[in-house]
């Protein structure tokens, strides 16, 4: 059965109709979805040092870090200009600095490690501060 021109024009304008009606759906959906993207998005410029901080990772490689053993352990240091300052002072007040700061040791018990006197530990450990603190500043 062929269908009259009227006939194909009405179904013409039916699927005219329809995919009018599909387009305009899929940019409705569009729009909200970009609507619900910029609720929960921000931009980068937008942020605060914080939050930026929070976001980004730093990678640390063994050739970055400065290594020193102490009484065979190993004790890491990351900043350059601590380390520079600490290399420079002689081996005992070294071992000093290094096991009371960077191993939390008492100095009653950095003295025993090391057959020295508390009070001689305490006067090495106030000098070193010191020569790292004129070295670090200088």
């Amino acid at each position: 059965m062929e269908l009259t021109a009227s006939q194909k024009k009405a179904i013409q304008r039916q699927f005219d109709c329809f995919c009018k009606k599909v387009l305009r759906e899929e940019a409705r959906d569009y729009i909200r979805s970009m609507k619900r993207l910029a609720e929960k998005e921000s931009s980068f410029s937008d942020l605060s040092e914080t939050q930026i901080s929070e976001l980004s990772c730093r990678d640390e490689y063994p050739s970055d870090l400065s290594t020193f053993f102490v009484r065979g352990q190993a004790v890491v240091v990351r900043n350059d200009r601590l380390a520079d300052a600490i290399s420079a002072l002689p081996s005992d007040r070294q071992e000093i600095v290094l096991l009371s700061y960077f191993l939390d040791m008492p100095d009653r018990e950095i003295a025993e490690r090391l057959d020295m006197v508390r009070s001689t530990v305490q006067y090495k450990r106030k000098n070193a501060l010191k020569e790292i603190k004129k070295k670090m500043e200088g």
